[in-house]
């Protein structure tokens, strides 16, 4: 009687935790901004969450890390083929000059099949000039990932 009571508890406990385990996962970064206000440097820390369970919400985390210049996770959220090109610091070293003034997503996801797909994105510079990119993604390890851009 003690077993098939546990049973019916264990066996929907370990089926939920296990679909829990493989759902597609959202990145947290820790960020700090300093600012003078009256000579006085005050600083205040903050969580910004990036989520890549879709490749539309994908293409906006990866406009907000290149905003934020964080490209430390921004490597973190890189496709195999293409984390597999570059060392983290090699990616953040490349990276670090290029500055953009904004984006925005362009449209809709478009699935090229199931496990990849790509979002239009318009990148805005400072010098006002704007630029469109498709911004491609792979599904690998429950989330998309960054595999590449081309400006079309």
């Amino acid at each position: 009687m003690f077993w098939n009571t546990n049973k019916t508890i264990l066996i929907p406990f370990v089926l939920v935790t296990t679909f829990l385990f493989f759902l597609p996962q959202k990145a947290r970064a820790f960020f700090t901004k300093e600012v003078f206000i009256n000579s006085n440097l005050i600083s205040a820390g903050y969580w910004e969450e990036y989520d890549f369970t879709t490749p539309l919400k994908a293409g906006e985390s990866v406009g907000k890390l290149w905003l934020a210049g964080n490209f430390n996770v921004l490597y973190d959220n890189l496709a195999k083929d293409l984390s597999g090109i570059y060392t983290k610091e090699e990616f953040v070293n490349a990276l670090k000059d290029s500055k953009i003034a904004g984006f925005e997503i362009v449209g809709d996801t478009v699935y090229t099949n199931s496990a990849q797909a790509y979002v239009v994105m318009k990148i805005r510079y400072a010098d006002n000039s704007s630029r469109e990119y498709k911004t491609v993604f792979n599904y690998e390890d429950g989330s998309w990932k960054l595999l590449g851009t081309k400006e079309v």
